[in-house]
């Protein structure tokens, strides 16, 4: 661990790392006494009351959330036992706990929190009055656009990956009055793939933010679709993102000497750019006018088979198709897609988003570590929008979606003989409970253990 002063979070991942151990082999836990420990070795290791604390929130966190990922072969073991009553029953038991727990868990946005969208002037720009975005974790909008007094405001938010933070941003369907933000949020932010997973059926209601062929303006920014192409169950828009720019601007920079631009690296690539990019839309019969604009390239992936009023989709291999095509794109995306955001939207910006944002999590760890953790996916993609993944039905369905996804991919396949191999039949047993996770402890007892655990720190 490193830090300027050697102390601060350093003790507390030494701290936590240290009782978790301590917890694995003994069962018990000591923060105070390794706390001590710390303290005497350097004083400013743990140094504030509000990291002690932190370090029991994070410890107790552990001892509720005793649940640990399965391995990739289990995951059909586990689909089975929803056959047979008493293991549906015991599933079903797993399944009510990790429900309470999650909303246990999931933390409370305060208006406080959401200052930005409960604006008087942002008020209209919100589907939902209640779903908000937390200010601390919004993409702010920086191109001038629309009437509005706060043009940086859109409602969505930053929603973290397995492997790197704000991945995602969730929105809500555009109002007539915010498709001008929608297309900033997608310029502003460099958003490679908009994932699309309302088809509704009232366009007064939910008008079209897109179109099928040509150009057409929004706002500051002219949009032409470059290719359009209908799959069973989805279509996809490639499209071009102009921003249009000053012609003095532009001419500005071609006429820069060449001695000048020698001794200004920076400005020689800006003009490098800025020259590949005239050429680009040249080369597509562009107008003068277009010669003066910005450009990014977007693939929007809209779904035509999880109708407005189904909590999940008709078809689950279309789900799985619309997941696989939107990781193909961003593979080969142009201008670093791995760093940049994908846009996940439904008609009220939390129903459906939390599957797929969740399901790419979940194969990310898979990919990673052979094995997944539905409850912990699902647990931190809710912290800046609590409302992501339906409790009931979502939760349950993400299972479903994860089998799938590992019986149509093949190359999990190599993993199977060494995960089932070394099992024997004993373990065969203690791995049919590892599946359903159930933990002994009843739910209430374990939040009058939090209870008790705060009053032995006041």
């Amino acid at each position: 661990m490193k830090r300027s002063n050697g102390g601060g979070r350093s003790g507390a991942f030494l701290s936590l790392d240290a009782n978790l151990e301590l917890l694995k082999k003994t069962g018990q836990l000591d923060p105070f006494q390794y706390g001590k420990i710390l303290v005497n070795s350097r004083q400013n290791l743990i140094d504030s009351i509000e990291q002690y604390e932190f370090i029991y929130d994070v410890l107790y966190e552990a001892v509720l959330c005793n649940l640990h990922p399965i391995k990739l072969h289990e995951l059909k073991e586990r689909s089975n036992l929803y056959k047979n009553k008493n293991a549906r029953q015991l599933m079903e038991t797993q399944d009510s706990h990790e429900n309470k727990l999650l909303q246990m868990l999931t933390p409370t946005l305060r208006i406080g929190d959401c200052a930005g969208g409960h604006r008087l002037e942002n008020r209209g720009k919100n589907r939902d009055v209640m779903v908000v975005p937390p200010d601390h974790a919004r993409p702010y909008l920086q191109t001038l656009h629309g009437e509005s007094k706060d043009y940086t405001y859109i409602n969505a938010v930053e929603v973290d990956g397995y492997t790197r933070k704000s991945e995602f941003i969730v929105t809500q369907w555009p109002k007539q009055q915010t498709v001008d933000s929608f297309w900033t949020l997608v310029f502003d932010h460099s958003c490679h793939t908009v994932v699309n997973l309302t088809n509704p059926s009232n366009p007064k209601h939910y008008p079209p933010f897109i179109h099928n062929k040509g150009k057409q303006n929004y706002g500051p920014f002219v949009v032409e679709v470059i290719n359009y192409q209908q799959y069973p169950g989805i279509t996809s828009h490639m499209v071009k993102i102009m921003k249009r720019r000053g012609y003095s601007d532009v001419a500005k920079l071609l006429n820069v000497s060449r001695n000048y631009m020698s001794e200004h690296r920076e400005l020689s690539t800006q003009m490098e750019k800025l020259t590949f990019m005239i050429s680009e839309i040249m080369q597509s019969g562009a107008s003068q006018a277009q010669l003066e604009a910005e450009v990014k390239i977007c693939c929007v992936l809209s779904v035509k088979m999880w109708p407005i009023e189904h909590k999940v989709p008709l078809s689950t291999a279309s789900l799985v198709d619309l997941i696989r095509m939107t990781r193909s794109w961003k593979k080969r995306a142009p201008d670093r897609p791995e760093t940049k955001p994908t846009i996940v939207m439904s008609h009220n910006g939390y129903s459906r988003c939390g599957i797929f944002i969740a399901a790419n999590v979940c194969i990310d760890q898979m990919d990673m570590d052979r094995e997944v953790d539905v409850f912990h996916a699902v647990k931190m993609i809710r912290i800046n929008r609590p409302q992501l993944i339906d409790i009931k039905d979502e939760y349950k369905y993400l299972y479903d979606l994860m089998l799938h996804w590992y019986m149509t991919s093949p190359e999990y396949r190599i993993y199977d003989n060494d995960d089932t191999t070394t099992n024997t039949t004993e373990d065969n047993v203690d791995s049919s409970i590892s599946i359903s996770r159930v933990d002994n402890t009843p739910f209430q007892d374990v939040s009058s253990t939090r209870s008790s655990t705060k009053e032995r720190k006041n």
